[in-house]
């Protein structure tokens, strides 16, 4: 048996957006009114907002605070003779200090700062969420019966963390967005969808577990099997991938998460961090 697809209605869609977007805005007006900060003082927000200042400022991708946090974390290390382990930087094939965390985020944050300085954060955050909203309603009225329709639809809410970052910027909710986003895309254009979703592995380089049943999903629900658009797209942000990875850190599968510097009574060594290629991490929970 087979489902019957629909298509989403307009007016609903322009409906649920126009909600969805007063929502946020009442959520903005509201983190601004307790006077919490844009950026939040963790690691991997705070490392992304370097990352997008400096891009901006100085046409880097090495903020100069990560050189200021590497001179920190070694005196800490020869002062208390201890291991000092950091979530911020890891370090080039030259060098130099990379962010840890999605580079691919703190770029597409630029145009947003450069815009509105570090309420761009905010806005940026809000736009996601607001893309996951609406690509997620049309998902779902296009595949669910009319009766489960809402119901599958607070699944988004009721289901996963999603609304805990509500106001706040995340390169995970990120990662979200453009495998949502893309699997409605590719219903129309599975050549740019597969790109999309494809492109979340930038963002979290574990995504690529998922890549093969989404990409499945997609080929499953064409009106015609184009297997070939999915394949490229997917091959386009796949290569990507791997041409940065070169370029940064010196191999194709060499990540940021395998370069991350640990400093021991004044002595630095690497830190890998698990990122779903070791077989041994994927398999030892079954």
């Amino acid at each position: 048996m087979h489902s019957i697809e629909r298509s989403p209605s307009a007016r609903s869609t322009s409906i649920l957006a126009a909600c969805a977007g007063m929502v946020l805005f009442i959520v903005c007006l509201g983190w601004h009114w307790h006077g919490r900060s844009v950026v939040p003082s963790s690691a991997p927000p705070e490392q992304c907002a370097h990352v997008t200042r400096s891009v901006w400022e100085h046409g880097s991708i090495s903020p100069d605070a990560f050189q200021e946090w590497h001179e920190t974390f070694m005196r800490w290390s020869i002062e208390k003779n201890t291991t000092v382990v950091q979530d911020v930087f890891s370090q080039g094939v030259n060098g130099e200090l990379y962010p840890k965390h999605s580079l691919l985020f703190s770029l597409a944050m630029v145009p947003f700062y450069a815009v509105f300085g570090d309420l761009g954060f905010q806005i940026f955050g809000q736009l996601l969420f607001l893309a996951i909203v609406v690509s997620f309603y049309r998902i779902v009225s296009r595949y669910t019966e009319r009766d489960l329709k809402t119901l599958t639809f607070l699944s988004l809410f009721f289901g996963t963390e999603i609304v805990w970052h509500l106001g706040s910027f995340n390169y995970d909710i990120f990662a979200a967005a453009l495998i949502v986003c893309g699997l409605d895309i590719a219903h129309r254009f599975p050549a740019l969808g597969s790109f999309l979703m494809s492109l979340s592995i930038l963002a979290r380089a574990s995504n690529v577990l998922m890549l093969p049943p989404l990409m499945l999903a997609v080929l499953l629900k064409s009106r015609k099997k184009r297997f070939l658009p999915v394949l490229f797209g997917s091959l386009g942000a796949i290569g990507l991938f791997c041409f940065l990875n070169y370029l940064l850190f010196g191999g194709p599968f060499v990540t940021s998460y395998h370069r991350i510097l640990l400093f021991h009574a004044g002595e630095i060594s690497f830190e890998a961090h698990a990122i779903g290629f070791d077989w041994g991490t994927f398999t030892e929970a079954w």
